[in-house]
């Protein structure tokens, strides 16, 4: 597995990792070395992280320079290896997968996390080279793997021509138990008063997250609602200042991250789920991040933004609702769907948790979504 980012914070790459590896598959993932980072556990598979000389140079104007020294270091490493299939995942290794399946005669499967046609970047300039990139390297995949369901995979499609087989495997969290769920009391460890409302984000909070418009949204509901962050903040200080000017700093409340174990039981602790990503890019439009499948195995009720694959799953889920949709850019919007999940009585509520624990327990967990990535497997052992 080639990954051009973070491994041990990446749970996706972990858990396909581990499944293939407990499925008879030999895996090996090469990744970037970062000293910040520490292994949580001991894992069944090898993690081989690559050393970059050229990472000392800060400056931008290195970029390429650490780019073509991060093709050479991978394609060296993997040319010295006993290798049969490149899973990549992202666009970012594609190249030198590519280079190195044409010298060792292998298959690669791409694994799309994000929609790099149109992506939420900052650089226009970036954003550009990552639509021509995968443009240009996408047909040298023998199978794809799209994180998200049919909406992304379609726009794939039409602006690509795809000719390799798309499989669906969705980052949800493993099948829990009731003991999985038991309760960390969020109100006690923060202290507030027990008649609180929890709106919980879960996640690193940027741009285009819809945190600054959930900040406004504050002002139009009681003041028992808070908000609660489990993540770190990545937006230079726009989140804490805003909050500041709003006057909501006894109604917000930052903690964690914590290990996923540990995590659910604070997650099901909450009234809310919030997943309000803007429409700022169709990677974002046609999401279902992995917080959404968080909140739907803690049974807590997502509120999340109207999007067609995000609303599929809230809105339109074979028994009937599990959550609210609202406009993501609109916090008096925001607001009333709040409170339309806060009215819900113990009968409403009760019935939304049983649709959300059967949804978790029939299709959004890894064990359903594993069978979909071993599917992918098992076609290069009938080649």
């Amino acid at each position: 597995m080639l990954v051009f980012n973070s491994v041990y914070r990446d749970s996706r790459v972990l858990k396909e990792a581990e499944s293939l590896e407990k499925n008879d598959c030999e895996v090996t993932i090469l990744g970037l070395e970062d000293s910040r980072e520490i292994p949580s556990r001991n894992f069944s598979f090898d993690i081989s992280l690559i050393h970059l000389k050229s990472r000392k140079y800060r400056s931008k104007i290195f970029l390429p320079l650490k780019f073509a020294e991060l093709i050479f270091r991978n394609y060296q490493f993997l040319m010295q290896q006993d290798v049969h299939v490149i899973h990549c995942h992202d666009i970012s290794p594609m190249f030198v997968a590519w280079l190195v399946s044409l010298r060792k005669k292998i298959p690669i499967v791409y694994d799309s996390h994000e929609l790099e046609y149109d992506r939420n970047l900052s650089s226009k300039a970036l954003k550009l080279f990552n639509r021509y990139y995968e443009k240009l390297l996408i047909g040298k995949a023998s199978q794809i793997i799209v994180s998200e369901g049919a909406f992304r995979a379609e726009v794939m499609h039409d602006v690509h021509r795809l000719h390799a087989p798309v499989t669906y495997v969705r980052n949800c969290p493993p099948r829990v138990t009731d003991k999985d769920l038991i309760q960390i009391n969020l109100k006690e460890k923060l202290g507030v008063p027990e008649n609180s409302r929890i709106l919980l984000y879960v996640g690193n909070i940027g741009p285009g997250r819809g945190t600054i418009q959930t900040l406004e949204s504050l002002l139009h509901l009681p003041k028992e609602v808070i908000l609660v962050v489990i993540g770190t903040v990545q937006d230079n200080g726009v989140f804490n200042k805003t909050k500041n000017e709003l006057g909501l700093d006894d109604r917000v409340f930052a903690i964690g991250p914590f290990p996923y174990k540990e995590l659910i039981r604070y997650t099901t602790s909450a009234d809310i789920g919030l997943c309000l990503y803007e429409n700022t890019c169709l990677s974002y439009y046609h999401s279902t991040p992995t917080k959404l499948f968080d909140y739907i195995a803690a049974g807590v009720p997502p509120l999340t933004s109207n999007f067609p694959a995000m609303s599929e799953i809230v809105e339109n889920s074979p028994d009937g609702e599990i959550g609210v949709t609202v406009s993501p850019e609109n916090p008096v919007d925001i607001a009333q769907g709040i409170k339309i999940i806060l009215d819900w009585d113990n009968e409403k509520l009760g019935i939304v948790k049983g649709r959300m624990k059967k949804l978790h327990l029939s299709q959004f967990n890894w064990d359903e979504q594993e069978k979909n990535l071993i599917s992918v497997y098992e076609n290069f052992r009938d080649q």
